[in-house]
């Protein structure tokens, strides 16, 4: 009993290491990313996550492009620092997909 907790134990730790290298791994490449478009982290993660529920919740997603579309928006939120310096861009995307039904709460 005692070496079956122990190995339990073990494999939770290993684990536990893995989860932590890969987010410090995906934070250090999202800081590269936004470094990239001179954007501070937070507005280039709420842009990111914009994206992400666009590209997810759109009923034509296989027809767009989205790759391009990405470059495109970030390059018009370069600069941003605030999460409401993203909204233009967020409202490009809107338009590039040409999407008119969808109402964007800013929050």
């Amino acid at each position: 009993m005692y070496w079956r907790k122990k190995k339990i134990f073990i494999l939770v730790s290993l684990l536990l290491i893995c989860v932590c290298l890969f987010s410090g791994y995906y934070l250090k490449i999202t800081i590269q990313k936004a470094n990239s478009y001179s954007m501070s982290t937070k507005a280039f993660l709420y842009l990111q996550k914009a994206l992400n529920i666009m590209e997810k919740n759109f009923i034509y997603k296989d027809t767009i492009d989205w790759d391009s579309i990405k470059k495109e928006v970030y390059k018009k939120a370069e600069g941003s620092v605030l999460t409401s310096d993203t909204y233009p861009a967020i409202q490009l995307a809107r338009s590039l997909i040409k999407e008119k039904s969808w109402v964007f709460c800013f929050s």
